[in-house]
């Protein structure tokens, strides 16, 4: 089984994640768990043991409809 969880958002609901992660773990030991956060923050779930993949996605560009020409 592969299991794939995606928090591109903020640091807190990565943070949130880690218990989520931890049940995972325990109630399916033999997954492979894969992870997908923002560049940044991945350094709140390194080292995490119920992972076994993380990836960092690029943080969106901030658009702001001031000055934009195109």
């Amino acid at each position: 089984m592969r299991l794939l969880f995606v928090k591109p958002k903020h640091i807190g609901d990565i943070l949130l994640l880690t218990p989520t992660l931890a049940a995972t773990r325990a109630a399916h030991p033999d997954a492979e768990i894969w992870v997908i956060v923002r560049e940044g923050t991945e350094g709140i779930l390194a080292g995490c043991p119920a992972i076994d993949h993380l990836i960092t996605a690029p943080a969106p560009e901030i658009k702001t409809g001031r000055g934009q020409t195109g």
